[in-house]
């Protein structure tokens, strides 16, 4: 819960300070020094992150109802150097490929930039049954356990 209040008080603390500075009650320079800038921009990103994801989440969902989206497999194990393992179940997946991450209000996409199966690099491949996938990813992802979806609507 404690996380939530502080949000709560930064984002009012950024409420305040615009109302304050667009009623000229005080002017930008009397208030916002360097930092709090700095702090103010950083909270803003990170909002803007966190409401990205949950958007992506959102619309990914809704995308598996309509099947644009389909879930392939699930995440199992993240390792160093951006390489993830999935059980993947079904579906084709190839090199530079974008898939999807999703968990609970958690949701990335990635470009694949290598895969291998049994220490053997693929650069396609289909599934039609569970196969273990070791999946070298662009950026890394933060969660250790997901669905990893593709999407053929965006």
């Amino acid at each position: 819960m404690r996380i939530i209040e502080q949000i709560a008080s930064k984002l009012s603390e950024l409420v305040q300070y615009r109302n304050d500075a667009s009623h000229g009650l005080v002017s930008v320079g009397e208030i916002l020094g360097q930092q709090q800038f700095l702090e103010f921009a950083s909270f803003i990103r990170v909002l803007c992150s966190s409401l990205n994801a949950l958007h992506r989440s959102y619309a990914l969902t809704l995308l598996q109802e309509t099947g644009d989206a389909q879930k392939i497999g699930t995440l199992t194990e993240k390792l160093r150097g951006n390489i993830v393992i999935c059980k993947v179940t079904s579906g084709t997946l190839e090199r530079e490929q974008i898939i999807s991450f999703l968990a609970d209000g958690y949701c990335v996409e990635r470009r694949i930039l290598s895969m291998q199966v049994d220490n053997v690099e693929v650069s396609a491949m289909s599934f039609d049954g569970e196969v273990e996938l070791g999946i070298k990813l662009d950026k890394a992802i933060s969660r250790k356990k997901a669905a990893v979806l593709t999407n053929s609507a965006w």
